[in-house]
């Protein structure tokens, strides 16, 4: 191989990047529109339970009591269904030390919903789980289900933590001539 005796001329000067369009937001297209995916959170209830259904506005509420309640005592779950406008979308737990005393926290796939969890204790010494759970692909106006179980006793906890292992979304049907 034989090398030239002197230097290589440089190459003209060029931008390191081409601009393509140099005001994109000027031609930006219109965002895409989401189709809205409408369903309904469900739940399995024993038969030795009582279930109590309260409708406001936007949100329906579930209270399930052990057996046949009588006028002062409290539901062993209460199940919230709403929008994150309306429904605790956070813990009620970690913002009332005074009444929970929260002992754990966890993330996980709950039927194929993200559950955000927190359990522990009640200023009373029942324990409590409680479950914000929502489904995958929500959007901000997408219903949130709430649910917080306080079981004074191993037969209240085990219809509790059945009743909340049963919690799951699912999409309605399109309708005829939907996308």
């Amino acid at each position: 191989a034989q090398l030239p005796d002197e230097a290589l001329p440089n190459p003209p000067e060029t931008p390191a990047v081409n601009l393509v369009n140099p005001e994109p937001t000027a031609t930006m297209p219109a965002p895409a529109q989401q189709p809205q995916i409408t369903g309904t959170w469900t739940f399995t209830v024993p038969r030795t339970v009582t279930r109590v259904m309260k409708k406001t506005g936007e949100l329906t509420q579930y209270s399930l009591y052990a057996g046949r309640p009588a006028a002062n005592d409290t539901p062993i779950v209460v199940i919230t269904v709403g929008p994150p406008s309306a429904a605790p979308e956070n813990s009620v737990a970690e913002s009332d030390p005074a009444t929970y005393k929260v002992t754990g926290t966890r993330s996980y796939v709950l039927n194929g919903n993200i559950a955000h969890e927190w359990t522990g204790t009640t200023s009373t010494g029942s324990a409590f789980s409680e479950l914000v759970l929502t489904r995958p692909g929500a959007t901000a106006t997408s219903d949130v289900c709430h649910a917080m179980a306080a079981a004074r006793n191993t037969a209240e906890r085990t219809e509790a933590l059945a009743i909340l292992g049963s919690i799951t979304w699912t999409p309605a049907a399109p309708s005829p001539g939907a996308p």
